[in-house]
């Protein structure tokens, strides 16, 4: 038993925790701006909703556009960084954490086409579209290294990943000359992967040889995974006031998940240099939840001149969970019957949340020079939902982090066809929890955080606006001529 001792404790160690950052759900809903002309707004675009952006941001506004578009984006993600000041810790030793998220290629890609009489294309009320979207969604690993000092030394690792991807059919119906309804369906595919390691060495005096006398080594991996599809309805309503003036109306229903999988796995082991150790883990599938919120936004769009256009949207966010019933990222773990306990996905990641009711802006105008160079700016903001963290915690709870972003855009325009190229710059700020021990006992206590990202993004969209226009035009002068010969036949006779 005694030759036990050492593992036990160390193994104790491992469960207790060091100190480190809280890698919990960063819970935000206003990302980096999607679409076409609406990322160059920062996505103030409920109230333009003119290309198929609109199938995200207003289906109702496919209904008065062309007859048939076809648009694309895609976005390079060239820097993104997050650190955590104080992050990690052991004994009276603490060290900074930053990551430096992956090179990664959020993408917008759709196609429209209207139907109704062929005969008069200016009279197709109803709209067809099919998306697929990619939002930006950051892949960050975080490393700390803990030199040996008064016995102790420690290595810590953390990787989240997290993807998204929608793909679905919108329809829209012009109900007047001014006025259109559509809807969005969308299967949405979300994963999220959470992966864990801990590795601590405990150790005595320094033999003659180089060696460590009474060298305990300890490592610890943990984590998770979780996959949901489910459904995803966008409705919206678009009225064009006047020549100036255009509103809009999107809500968001909470998505519909139809396929969960998910797992949570947790090993621990332990070995001394007198050759003793042990082993234990396990590992379970769960019934993971990543749900939507409830969304309603509400847009404007103003033409205070002819080739200028100002933009406000304002988003309303229902709330995910309670504080006395949070929402459960990986699902309900069981206690495993052989350890006894339940596999944990990350002593420093909180996988149960809850967020508030809450709130965000996006403001963006536009104008075209010499009419043929679009130009777009934007700022929006992507306020994070989670309660404010205003003190120590004996509960691990999901960061609280604010950003605002920075967007604009110059293309070129020329007959249907529209390409553009972009930039965006997102700064973000605010705290977090850490995991401190103390004792036998495990607090958290704040840490502030920030982050920067910038993004360069490709854009293109091309219409049949201008080829309708000249269709009804030339109907126009067909029938304006029909009518002049047929007045003078008259005058003749």
């Amino acid at each position: 038993m005694p030759r036990l001792l050492p593992i036990v404790a160390l193994l104790a160690f491992l469960a207790c925790g060091g100190s480190s950052t809280a890698e919990a759900q960063d819970i935000r809903f206003q990302r980096l701006p999607i679409g076409d002309r609406a990322v160059g707004m920062g996505g103030a675009y409920t109230g333009v909703a003119e290309d198929l952006s609109a199938t995200w941001y207003n289906p109702g506004g496919l209904a008065l556009q062309g007859n048939a578009a076809v648009s694309g984006a895609i976005f390079l993600r060239l820097y993104d960084r997050q650190s955590i000041r104080g992050g990690y810790g052991f004994g009276d030793q603490t060290t900074d954490l930053s990551a430096e998220g992956t090179l990664a290629t959020p993408f917008f890609i759709g196609g429209m086409s209207k139907v109704g009489d062929e005969d008069d294309p200016a009279d197709r009320r109803h709209a067809i579209a099919g998306t697929g979207i990619g939002p930006s969604l950051p892949t960050r690993r975080f490393d700390a290294f803990i030199e040996p000092e008064a016995g102790i030394g420690a290595a810590f690792n953390t990787v989240t990943q997290e993807s998204r991807e929608l793909y679905g059919p919108s329809y829209a119906y012009r109900v007047s000359e001014n006025f259109g309804v559509g809807v969005s369906a969308y299967v949405s595919v979300t994963n999220s992967k959470y992966d864990e390691s801990e590795f601590v060495g405990i150790y005595g005096s320094e033999n003659p040889d180089g060696s460590l006398a009474e060298a305990n080594l300890g490592a610890r991996i943990s984590g998770g995974r979780a996959e949901v599809f489910s459904f995803l309805f966008r409705l919206g309503a678009f009225w064009r006031v006047d020549d100036d003036l255009s509103l809009g109306l999107m809500v968001q229903l909470p998505n519909i998940p139809f396929v969960r999988n998910g797992e949570v796995f947790e090993y621990a082991a332990a070995v001394t240099s007198e050759g003793t150790g042990r082993f234990v883990g396990s590992q379970q599938d769960t019934d993971p939840s990543l749900p939507e919120p409830l969304e309603i936004r509400l847009g404007a769009a103003y033409r205070p001149r002819e080739n200028w256009r100002l933009a406000f949207d304002f988003s309303f966010y229902g709330p995910l969970g309670s504080k006395d019933n949070p929402v459960s990222l990986f699902g309900d773990v069981a206690v495993d019957p052989v350890t006894g306990t339940a596999p944990d996905p990350g002593r420093y990641f909180a996988d149960s949340y809850y967020t508030r009711p809450w709130f965000n802006f996006a403001l963006g105008m536009e104008t075209v020079v010499a009419d043929i160079m679009p130009v777009s700016f934007g700022v929006y903001t992507d306020l994070s939902p989670a309660p404010f963290i205003d003190g120590p915690s004996d509960t691990l709870t999901q960061p609280h982090i604010d950003s605002v972003g920075l967007t604009g855009v110059v293309g070129v325009r020329t007959g249907g066809l529209n390409v553009a190229v972009g930039v965006a710059v997102v700064l973000g700020w605010g705290s977090m929890l850490t995991a401190s021990r103390a004792g036998a006992a495990l607090a958290y206590v704040p840490r502030a955080i920030d982050e920067q990202a910038v993004y360069i993004f490709f854009t293109g969209y091309m219409s049949a606006a201008e080829e309708i226009a000249q269709q009804v035009e030339s109907a126009q002068l067909a029938e304006a001529e029909v009518a002049a010969r047929e007045a003078e036949r008259q005058r003749h006779q």
